[in-house]
């Protein structure tokens, strides 16, 4: 195998095990933060934050 497709093998699970992370960040942000900021009153805050996350994931 060559070593330039062993590399672009790499970069792929690397870019599936980034975006993985990602989704676990985001969901714990959600759970946490972002419940605590809607129990707070805090909820044109919370739609700012999602508002730059869907920017952020396109």
């Amino acid at each position: 195998m060559s070593t330039v497709l062993v590399l672009c093998i790499n970069l792929a699970l690397c870019k599936v095990r980034l975006k993985k992370l990602d989704s676990l960040i985001i969901e714990n942000h959600l759970k946490t933060c972002v419940i605590d900021q809607i129990q707070n009153g805090e909820e044109d805050r919370v739609v700012a934050e999602l508002l730059k996350l869907f920017d952020y994931k396109d």
